[in-house]
């Protein structure tokens, strides 16, 4: 186990004095960005002890993968083999269509395994097995035992599962909702666009709401609510431009807003009143993360490698730091944000000054 490294002139350099220069820092909207620790990740570590699993925050920074305690004490690190998928509580770091996957928990102990070939995906308290034919998947519960099986006409292009909800999008524009049992909460199929396709596909936290990005020229994101008999589409809104690649779509602020990538930054909307909006970046976005506390949006930039923070739908930023051209990885807990960039994971309070 690893004690978190103290800030040194060598990482003043990586982070181009982000630490020392920008921070503390008001935002001149009465927050402050306060620095509380810095932990080196590129080395491995063997795992959690007993005590430290329940506080584990997970992390992917390029091809190395762990857990950090709210202390910032590293507790695993290992080199990603062809993938990982990981929660707080659990990963799975596999090889290229791996006939087993092994569940291990943050302090590297099994856990379980799930025996089907394919890649294993980890969604919240759900496991999916994308199977390697392209078009089937399942779920799978915690003791090995497969829940159901499914296979949609055409291969698919974007998931997302949350609470009882597996949501699956098709290179033929068909976006398909399957219960806990694999039962069709949701079949429709996109032909409103010249090629129908989607490209994203989200669910709010409790299932309640599912959107997808769909089509090119035009492109749409669409928005379902769940009803007794499954998911009805509610709101449709057409974008700017049509991008050919998979997009960044997701809900945000406690499932009030849904957020998606466009060209030169976010789009959004408020569910509550359907309010659109737009939050131009310089650079596309390669790292998100929302805090509902204080409506805060932390965002991560590539092109111009930067972190933003605002506050939608207003776009200017309440801080803009430029960033090392690395890999980076952003997530909040509570009003802690995790900055990682360059081997190293940042951790600063968020507060109001």
């Amino acid at each position: 186990m690893r004690h978190p490294k103290r800030t040194s002139g060598v990482l003043l350099l990586v982070l181009l004095a982000v630490y020392l220069l920008g921070f503390p820092r008001a935002t001149g909207q009465e927050l402050q960005l306060l620095p509380q620790w810095v932990s080196d990740v590129s080395n491995n570590a063997p795992g959690a002890g007993p005590q430290q699993r329940d506080s584990a925050i997970a992390f992917r920074l390029g091809d190395r993968f762990g857990y950090l305690d709210r202390d910032g004490i590293l507790l695993l690190s290992q080199a990603v083999l062809y993938d990982v998928t990981l929660t707080d509580r659990r990963f799975a770091n596999y090889s290229e269509v791996s006939q087993t996957a092994v569940v291990q928990d943050p302090a590297g102990s099994i856990i379980g395994t799930i025996d089907a070939e394919g890649y294993p995906l980890f969604l919240g308290e759900l496991s999916l097995m994308l199977h390697p034919d392209g078009v089937t998947v399942s779920q799978w519960r915690s003791d090995g035992a497969r829940l159901w099986r499914y296979s949609v006409p055409a291969a698919f292009s974007a998931i997302d599962a949350a609470a009882d909800v597996t949501l699956i999008g098709a290179i033929d524009g068909r976006l398909t909702a399957l219960d806990q049992s694999g039962g069709e909460l949701l079949q429709y199929r996109s032909r409103s666009g010249r090629l129908p396709v989607v490209t994203a596909a989200a669910l709010s936290s409790d299932a309640a709401l599912a959107a997808a990005v769909l089509d090119i020229d035009p492109q749409r994101v669409a928005l379902f609510e769940r009803s007794e008999t499954g998911y009805e589409l509610s709101t449709e809104l057409e974008l700017p431009d049509s991008l050919r690649r998979p997009l960044l779509l997701q809900f945000a602020f406690s499932d009030s807003t849904l957020l998606w990538e466009e060209r030169d930054g976010l789009g959004g909307l408020r569910i509550g009143s359907r309010r659109r909006f737009a939050l131009p970046l310089n650079g596309a976005v390669s790292g998100l993360a929302d805090i509902p506390e204080l409506e805060l949006l932390a965002i991560t930039t590539r092109d111009q490698d930067a972190l933003v923070l605002l506050h939608p739908p207003y776009s200017r930023p309440v801080i803009r730091l430029p960033l090392p051209d690395s890999e980076t990885f952003v997530r909040v807990d509570g009003q802690d944000l995790l900055l990682g960039v360059q081997g190293r994971v940042v951790s600063y309070r968020l507060e109001r000054g």
